[in-house]
């Protein structure tokens, strides 16, 4: 049931991206409830088919030519429960501002159907309300690993017993040469 859970998500987000977006109610639980980030202005609980609609009306109100963009669907494993991580991008209706947020959400199943669907900040706090908590930090590790070494190579370590590339091997012989 996990991989069909994945593509439910990625219709969803598909459907919502669309012009003019979707609700696909089909796969969303009558006993379905919605909550949005406790940081984001509307933020629920929307529950219910009717409280779907609302929910759709009313996120969708605040901006003008929304794109979303689905950049990872994340099956935690235990055949009930997805983690995506989305950015939204558009321009608030009433100021005009330029929005560019990248969130996620934690979405649970049953039978098939959305059950519950609940937003957070950031991918980190997704992972760790779905119990991801040590991949969350692994993660973050690699990045910041990425980060600090970006050709992958801390130290140096793969070169260590072999020839220096002939870049660097030319200097050194003409350092020799001067010396000698």
């Amino acid at each position: 049931m996990s991989q069909e859970n994945v593509e439910v998500v990625r219709r969803l987000w598909a459907a919502l991206d669309e012009d003019p977006p979707r609700l696909l109610l089909e796969v969303i639980d009558e006993d379905v409830e919605i909550r949005n980030p406790p940081e984001f202005p509307l933020q629920g609980p929307f529950r219910g088919h009717e409280g779907t609609r609302l929910w759709f009306r009313e996120s969708w109100e605040v901006f003008t030519g929304p794109h979303h963009e689905l950049e990872e669907v994340i099956d935690v494993g235990d055949g009930a429960t997805v983690i995506s991580v989305q950015r939204i991008q558009g321009r608030t209706r009433h100021m005009q501002l330029e929005t560019n947020l990248r969130w996620a959400a934690v979405w649970t199943f049953r039978a098939g159907k959305v059950l519950r669907a609940q937003g957070y900040m950031n991918r980190r706090e997704a992972l760790e309300a779905a119990g991801l908590e040590e991949e969350a930090i692994a993660r973050e590790n690699v990045a910041l690993g990425k980060s600090l070494y970006p050709c992958g190579d801390p130290g140096g370590r793969r070169n260590i017993g072999k020839k220096k590339p002939r870049a660097w091997r030319g200097p050194e012989r003409r350092a020799r040469s001067a010396t000698q």
